[in-house]
Parts: structure tokens; C-alpha cells; sequence
């Protein structure tokens, strides 16, 4: 029993520790730093508070569609101007504004689909570290106005044209929660929210991690066992 306590310890020592990081989705109504209802916005403002450790967070699109790509006719690329950062980005709750968004993006297979792959596309807002909170903030497509997921039509960041929205709406064909920011003329855009941690993703492997060690322990037992037998014979 103490050697394969002392296997165990000895490979949990072994794996590559990942820096944790996680995030939140908060909602308002709130009273405080311009986030809460604004008489012009219908629904709830919400953003992104990170709890712990370092990371990038990401939106990405909603995925209808797991057979066709062009089943997916409300990716944040048809509904928004992504082709450049500087139409997109984060928006700071401590100082009020708007920050531009680093314009790196990944392609994610979702599913292998009927007629190729099913990709979602993740558009980087920035690098974030625990206890930073803001909002997300987008342009619709060939519009020259914007909206952000917090603060009220004081803010130059929401225009006039901003009138809805909405966090946590429902899930996607992947299972993934999705968000949504509406304007006058131009309707809705829909889209989800990951972060990646500085060490991987979200940093939580070690279920995963944990699971592969006892079903190896198992296997050790019992090839322990199995000899010992064998001596005895």
C-alpha cells in the first residue's frame, strides 16, 4: 500500500502545474460606475470580472449549424465589423473607456460537419489579470456606431443607437452560453465568451489529470498483484 502511495505522489510531482485562471459573467442592475440601467437601454448590462490568475478573454461566435458551415448565419463576421480591432474591444469599469482589442484571433474545429468543418472563430480582447472588470463593446457591420455590454448612453462608447442587451440568452449547437448586443436598424449580435489562461486553458487539468493517475495506479496494483501470484506458484 505505501508504494503505491508513494507512485502516486511521485507522478502528481511529475505533471506540468498550470497556472489557474478563471473568470465570471456578472449581471446588473447596479448602482455604481455608470453600469447600471440606462433609461434608453432595454435589458440587463453584464461583463467579465476575472477571479483568478492571468489570461486572454476572447468572443467568439455562436454556432447554430454542426452539419454546415453556411448554416451559420450569425457569426460575429457577417454581423459585425471584426476585420479590424479598432471596431471592437473591451470596456474598462475603473476608468470608463473604451480599449481596442489586440486583433489576434484562433480558429476553433467545433465539428467535422457534412460539407467540411465547422469553425468558430475567437477574436482576443485583451490580457487580464484578477480582479479586472469590463464589458464587451462592438460595431455593427458597415456602421460607424458602437455599444458596449455596460455603462448607460453617457458613455461615449454606447450610442444612440444602442437598445438592447442581454447576457446568458441560451445556449449555441455547442452547448456554449451566448450574449447579445442589439441596435436600432442593424438588429442583433450574438456571441460567446472563453478565456485562455497564461499556461493553457483555463488552467483546470487536473480531473483529467487525477483520473489518469489512479486508472494507472490501478494498473500498477494490479500487475503487483498478478506477480506476486506468480512467486507464490
Amino acid at each position: 500500500m505505501r508504494t503505491k502511495v508513494l507512485v502516486l505522489v511521485l507522478a502528481l510531482m511529475a505533471m506540468p502545474v498550470f497556472a489557474v485562471f478563471q473568470y465570471e459573467i456578472v449581471t446588473g442592475p447596479f448602482g455604481v460606475g455608470g453600469v447600471g440601467i440606462d433609461p434608453g437601454i432595454k435589458g440587463m448590462p453584464y461583463y467579465v470580472r476575472i477571479t483568478e490568475g492571468t489570461g486572454s478573454i476572447y468572443i467568439a461566435d455562436r454556432i447554430d449549424d454542426l452539419k454546415k458551415m453556411s448554416g451559420n448565419k450569425e457569426l460575429l463576421s457577417i454581423t459585425a465589423e471584426m476585420s479590424s480591432p479598432e471596431h471592437y474591444g473591451w470596456a474598462d469599469m475603473s476608468s470608463g473607456k473604451a480599449v481596442v482589442a489586440t486583433g489576434k484571433t484562433q480558429e476553433i474545429l467545433v465539428a467535422k460537419g457534412t460539407d467540411g468543418p465547422i469553425i468558430k472563430t475567437g477574436y482576443e480582447l485583451g490580457t487580464f489579470t484578477v480582479g479586472d472588470q469590463f464589458g464587451v463593446w462592438l460595431t455593427p457591420n458597415d456602421q460607424k456606431f458602437t455599444g458596449a455590454t455596460i455603462f448607460g448612453k453617457d458613455n461615449p462608447i454606447n450610442s444612440p443607437e444602442l437598445v438592447y442587451r442581454k447576457p446568458f440568452i441560451d445556449t449555441d449547437a455547442t452547448g456554449t452560453a451566448y450574449h447579445e448586443l442589439s441596435f436600432k436598424g442593424t438588429g442583433s449580435n450574438y456571441f460567446t465568451i472563453y478565456g485562455v489562461g497564461e499556461e493553457g486553458p483555463s488552467g483546470k487539468p487536473l480531473p483529467g489529470v487525477l483520473a489518469t493517475l489512479l486508472i494507472g495506479g490501478a494498473i500498477s496494483g494490479a500487475a503487483g498483484m498478478k506477480k506476486r501470484r506468480r512467486q507464490k506458484a
